[in-house]
């Protein structure tokens, strides 16, 4: 609230936002947010298809560009121009239509392992609490396992975990 108020920037964005979603509602789909919706509801049909191995990962963007020229939803189809460019904007969607349920399966038991490693310090197990919480919601909106840099960071603080534990396990 004190953001929206105060920034003229967040303002925007959020009203911006807002409009995209109330132009969904119309089957528009040529928005930020719009574009988001249609490419899930694409991918969404190629794990009816391809429910249990996903289309693979080579294939997953010519996939994605056939899916989407071949939708039932009219408004959909020009994401066949967009798609061979980008991505899903959340690699949940991008898991399960390369790799299947199976895949996302194992990427879900990675992030519980994660989890289960035991901290005893507070101030440890509080970041890495924080440190999957960022990184399993943040692929909810983007595809941060595209890019380098949060590959990295994410690498880092795996390392970072596991050292912590490793630590702290040889001291007893």
């Amino acid at each position: 609230v004190i953001a929206y108020e105060n920034v003229s920037f967040f303002k925007y964005r959020v009203n911006q936002t807002v409009t995209s979603i109330q132009k969904i509602n119309i089957e528009n789909y040529k928005t930020s947010f719009g574009m988001r919706v249609g490419l899930a509801k694409v991918g969404l049909s190629i794990v009816a298809e391809h429910p249990l191995l996903g289309v693979g990962i080579h294939d997953n963007i010519k996939e994605r560009v056939i899916y989407s020229k071949k939708h039932e939803n009219q408004a959909l189809h020009f994401l066949s121009k967009w798609a061979p460019n980008s991505h899903y904007h959340n690699e949940y969607i991008e898991i399960i239509t390369s790799i299947g349920i199976i895949g996302l399966f194992l990427f879900l038991y990675f992030i519980y392992q994660l989890i289960k490693i035991p901290i005893k310090n507070s101030e440890y197990n509080g970041l890495k609490i924080i440190f999957i919480s960022i990184f399993t919601i943040g692929i909810m909106t983007s595809a941060l396992f595209h890019h380098k840099e949060p590959m990295g960071l994410f690498a880092l603080f795996i390392g970072l975990i596991l050292v912590i534990s490793r630590t702290e396990n040889e001291q007893i």
